[in-house]
């Protein structure tokens, strides 16, 4: 699936301010794998200061739309 037609434009800049993203067709696998670089960028934020909360809810939709399409 393209990765267009699952995000729409401010997730896709959200996503690339972390990840490089390609505009082309995504596997399950290739997404799954973005899924979890997207997890480990929440984790490696800082809680002390909200960080880890503040991405975490950025990314929550981002997120479930991956486990939709993967599902």
């Amino acid at each position: 699936m393209s990765i267009d037609d699952i995000f729409n434009k401010e997730e896709l800049d959200l996503i690339s301010k972390n990840i490089k993203i390609d505009n082309r067709i995504y596997t399950k696998d290739e997404l799954i794998l973005l899924r979890s670089n997207i997890i480990d960028g929440i984790f490696s934020k800082s809680s002390k200061n909200g960080d880890l909360q503040k991405a975490n809810e950025e990314f929550y939709d981002i997120i479930e739309k991956i486990d939709k399409v993967c599902d």
